[in-house]
């Protein structure tokens, strides 16, 4: 029986925690999630687009009700939780509906911080904080000319922009002397005034509102300094309020928010809190990049699964200000323990600003240009030395497009929805995706806040930009032909689909054929000599290779590609393998460690599992030499964590490492012996859940790696968060399956040596 996982609210951070509970154990928890708003989940910091026109509320829906049925999650929309029976575990709602829960996460967000003023409750006064609040301001703008929003941070200027868009006169009050102080410091705030009031805005600084004028709705705003301004709206946007009402009534410790330990449980045992109504080491955070953090740190904890718990998070704010690039994170205001280095750039109203705290990276303010965001704030997180900036003549410090040139593709680009640049660029590169909207689909990079756009869009631009520095991963497969791997791939599969039909066992005869190979199997068994070498010649001729004997290099990638093609349509492939420089038979070699009954801390059956893997792989090649180890304990006896692929027992069940090297073979695209300690993809594996996905990982790689190319390096490219998604996706997986089944059943195997092949040449 399921255990009975409740979600209180519906918002960004606790349906991303659904979202990573449901990636690590899909059929664990029977789900629940009681929102009071009556729509499906949507991305509230998008409500300033919806408001200035640009955007639709579908727009913005991050979840469809779909989405929430395919999973079987019950939602409850329009209901809040009014009371919690942490005795009972249970649940009420305003509508009378009792749920009980074995977990409960509180995800009930802030609500707009309303100014106490006289007058606040005329009609005319409204917040900007959710739909119905964007539905109230659209609706005001059409019968209504001036609005004032009282508050200069950004959620202000974002409703005043929208505001200004509709038609309205609008104001911005403030009580503090320049606007954003929290994210900029002065000059990047007088430059964005600058801007915004050249768009229409007017300002009032310093300015405390004290009552709300007017008889029967809004007429006006009077200050503490006697002056006034006549208005018909008044929009609060001064800050937001954690809401823990429910929390601290329900008998749950709370302070500012809903205070949590580092697991994000609360001091009721079996209840935990996420998003902006947690507090954590003192800390409410209000943006989405640690909200996201906090929720993959719970979806592990909840699942039992080990992690080393939430440490807090680095802030910063990479925003779009009314079409204005802004940037801030770590310490931006100036003492006398700091030095900066600034550049001011008036023609292109740009504007930059390191702060450095001894020869430590400490702080950073970009305006107007962006692009420096992302590499400076992984500087400030690890307090990187000054030395590592490279400053330019004229003061800048140089990123930008040339800077994505030199990110690593295991590099995270996208905080939020952990994408890293690897998967950017295999998105344009290997998908044929040209522009952000399509990238952002894709990939999920930059579609919760908006922060690494720039970044994104600067690796679009250098992948559309220099196919050929892509080659890195995509180049020649030799010297004997321009033809990528990629490529090449294409080439075979398209000749082999080309000529596929209702008789499969002659297909692929037939494919080899428009090749130019002599028989279906692609060598006659019996041809000798240059009979044999002029086949290889006339195929690779026709594929337009400079040379038509080939060379150890290209002639086996050709036959392996060839085989993929023809894998499970009813023919047997005989490639051929193993001449000076090529990758190995490809087979995959299992070790493992002792076992159960003869090994120290063995907690799971490694010989049974190493002879499952056996079988299922009996006969199929991989486009290199696979080293798999399966341990039966934490001692990883089997050299685990150096395999391509790797199993080890533990104590909640398996875990799955991929990528890994012990140093004895080449990089496919660096070249070199390499050392890599693999990635944990997945832990708390069943004995079948085990099989399976490493059985579908395989045939993952099998069938989209390049010839030759390391595990570790596909990995790479594809970035963990993708790779987890799919092989946790149940449809997936089967199809991969079923695919590698096939590939069994055509008996998929190396029959000759490659050097047979040139052995009369």
């Amino acid at each position: 029986m399921k255990s009975r996982l409740v979600l209180i609210g519906n918002g960004m951070a606790g349906v991303r925690c659904v979202e990573e509970i449901l990636a690590l154990e899909p059929d664990r928890f029977d789900i629940t999630i009681i929102g009071s708003e009556p729509h499906t989940n949507y991305n509230r910091i998008l409500l300033s687009k919806v408001l200035q026109g640009n955007t639709s509320i579908e727009d913005i829906t991050m979840n469809t009700q779909s989405w929430y049925e395919e999973r079987g999650i019950v939602l409850h929309k329009g209901e809040e939780a009014v009371a919690i029976d942490t005795g009972r575990r249970r649940v009420r709602t305003s509508a009378g509906r009792e749920v009980d829960y074995d977990k409960l996460i509180l995800a009930t967000g802030s609500d707009p911080f309303m100014l106490p003023l006289p007058g606040a409750d005329k009609p005319g006064v409204l917040a900007f904080r959710n739909i119905k609040d964007c539905n109230a301001l659209m609706e005001a703008s059409r019968t209504f000319k001036r609005a004032v929003v009282i508050g200069g941070g950004l959620l202000g200027l974002e409703a005043a922009r929208g505001l200004l868009n509709l038609g309205m006169d609008v104001s911005v009050v403030h009580i503090h002397g320049y606007i954003m102080e929290r994210q900029l410091d002065r000059t990047a705030s007088e430059m964005l005034r600058k801007e915004l009031e050249g768009q229409g805005m007017r300002f009032l600084l310093e300015k405390q509102s004290e009552r709300i004028l007017g008889r029967k709705r809004v007429e006006g705003l009077q200050f503490r300094d006697g002056s006034r301004i006549e208005t018909d709206l008044v929009v609060f946007a001064v800050g937001i309020r954690p809401n823990v009402k429910l929390a601290a009534a329900s008998g749950i410790e709370t302070n500012r928010a809903v205070v949590v330990d580092d697991y994000m449980e609360t001091n009721v045992p079996g209840i935990y809190a996420v998003g902006e109504c947690a507090e954590h080491r003192g800390i409410a955070y209000g943006l989405v990049a640690p909200l996201y953090e906090q929720g993959k740190v719970l979806a592990k904890a909840i699942c039992g699964r080990e992690t080393e718990g939430y440490a807090g998070s680095t802030l910063y704010s990479q925003l779009k200000v009314s079409g204005v690039d802004v940037f801030s994170a770590g310490e931006i205001r100036e003492s006398a323990d700091t030095v900066s280095i600034m550049k001011y750039d008036g023609l292109r109203r740009t504007y930059s600003k390191i702060t450095l705290e001894g020869n430590r990276i400490a702080g950073a303010v970009l305006f107007g240009d962006t692009s420096q965001g992302n590499g400076l704030l992984r500087y400030i997180q690890r307090g990187a030395d000054v030395s590592v900036l490279n400053v330019t003549e004229s003061g800048g410090v140089a990123f930008g497009v040339e800077y994505a040139a030199t990110m690593p593709d295991a590099e995270t680009v996208c905080s939020c929805n952990g994408v890293t640049k690897g998967a950017l660029m295999s998105a344009v590169c290997e998908q044929g995706l040209r522009t952000l909207p399509e990238v952002r689909d894709c990939t999920r990079a930059s579609s919760s806040c908006g922060g690494c756009k720039p970044v994104v869009e600067a690796i679009i631009a250098y992948a559309l930009a220099n196919g050929a520095e892509r080659g890195a991963r995509k180049r020649p497969v030799c010297g004997c032909t321009d033809m990528s791997h990629e490529e090449l791939r294409e080439a075979i599969h398209a000749t082999a689909a080309d000529a596929a039909g209702p008789a499969h066992a002659e297909s692929v005869g037939t494919a080899l054929g428009r090749l130019g190979w002599s028989t279906a199997e692609g060598t006659a068994a019996d041809a000798a000599g240059s009979a044999r070498a002029e086949s290889v010649g006339t195929a690779l001729g026709r594929l337009g290779w400079s040379t038509t004997e080939g060379c150890g290099v290209c002639v086996p990638a050709v036959r392996y590609y060839s085989a993929l093609a023809g894998a499970g349509r009813g023919a047997v492939i005989k490639p051929y393998w193993h001449c000076a420089g090529s990758p190995g038979d490809g087979s995959a070699r299992i070790e493992a460690s002792p076992g159960l009954h003869a090994e120290r801390a063995a907690l799971r059956d490694s010989v049974a599992m190493s002879e499952a893997l056996e079988s299922s792989l009996a006969g199929v090649v991989f486009p290199t030499n696979l080293a798999v180890g399966v341990s039966a304990g934490p001692l990883h006896l089997a050299g685990t964590l150096a395999k391509d692929l790797g199993l080890a027992g533990a104590p909640g069940g398996w875990e799955l490492y991929a990528g890994g090297s012990d140093g004895r073979r080449t990089a496919g695209a660096g070249g070199g012996a390499v050392v890599r300690q693999g990635e944990l993809l997945l832990s708390q594996l069943k004995d079948e859940d085990a099989l399976e996905i490493s059985l579908a990982l395989l045939q993952w790689y099998r069938m989209s790696a390049n010839y030759g190319q390391p595990v570790g390096e596909w990995l790479t490219g594809l970035g963990l968060v993708g790779v987890r998604e799919r092989l946790l996706h149940p449809s997936s997986r089967q199809l991969l399956l079923a695919e590698l089944g096939l590939a069994v059943t055509a008996g998929f195997a190396p029959e000759y040596e490659m050097a047979e092949v040139f052995a009369d040449e």
